[in-house]
C-alpha cells in the first residue's frame, strides 16, 4: 500500500501545484501548466521537467482535478446515482475503467476482474468537497484514495520550500507557461 499526504492548489483548469509525501518519505513538488508542461523539484538539481527527473506522468490521476472532472464528465453513462443528499456515486465497470485508465496504469486491465466506485460529496452550491475512490484492478490491486477540498478561491499558487524552509522560486519558463495557460493558451 502507498499512502500519500499533501496539498494541491488548483489555480485554474490546466494550472496545478502539488506537494505531497508518499510512503517511504518520497516527497514530491510538482507544477503542471497545461497538459504537457510539468516540472518536478529534485533536491539535487532543482526544477526539471518530469522527463528530465524521471517522473513522467507526475501530477496526474486523482490528485489532478482536471483529470478527475474530465473522466467524470465523459463517463456519466456508467451509473451516476444519488446515494443521499449531498453525495453522488459513480460506478465504473471493468470496460469503462480500462478506457478511463488507458495510458495511466502499466499493463493491461482485465475488465472481468476490475471495477471502481467514485463518491463525490458536494455542498449546497454543488461544489465538490470530498472525493473518494475505491477500485479493484485485475482482481488483486485494491486502490483507495480520499481527496478533501479545503477551500475555493483562496490560493493562487503553492509556495514550495526546501528542507531548511527556504523558498524555492519557480523558473522564469515555468512562470511564463503558467501565465500563458491562465490567459487561455493551451
Amino acid at each position: 500500500m502507498i499512502d500519500y499526504k499533501g496539498r494541491n492548489v488548483w489555480v485554474a483548469p490546466g494550472v496545478l501545484y502539488v506537494h505531497f509525501t508518499a510512503t517511504g518519505n518520497d516527497e514530491q513538488k510538482i507544477v503542471r501548466a497545461g497538459e504537457k508542461d510539468v516540472w518536478v523539484y529534485n533536491s539535487l538539481g532543482g526544477w526539471g521537467t518530469d522527463a528530465e527527473v524521471g517522473k513522467e506522468g507526475a501530477g496526474r490521476g486523482i490528485q489532478n482535478p482536471d483529470e478527475v472532472l474530465s473522466v467524470l464528465s465523459k463517463h456519466t453513462d456508467t451509473g451516476v446515482t444519488q446515494v443521499k443528499p449531498g453525495r453522488l456515486s459513480v460506478a465504473f465497470n471493468g470496460r469503462a475503467l480500462a478506457r478511463l485508465m488507458k495510458g495511466q496504469i502499466q499493463g493491461a486491465i482485465n475488465p472481468a476482474n476490475s471495477s471502481a466506485v467514485v463518491n463525490l460529496d458536494v455542498d449546497d452550491t454543488i461544489r465538490i468537497r470530498k472525493l473518494t475512490c475505491d477500485a479493484t484492478v485485475n482482481g488483486i490491486n485494491r486502490y483507495t484514495s480520499e481527496v478533501t477540498v479545503v477551500s475555493y478561491n483562496d490560493a493562487t499558487e503553492l509556495k514550495f520550500t526546501d528542507d531548511r524552509n527556504r523558498l524555492l522560486p519557480l523558473l522564469p519558463e515555468m512562470k511564463d507557461r503558467i501565465e500563458s495557460v491562465l490567459n487561455g493558451k493551451k
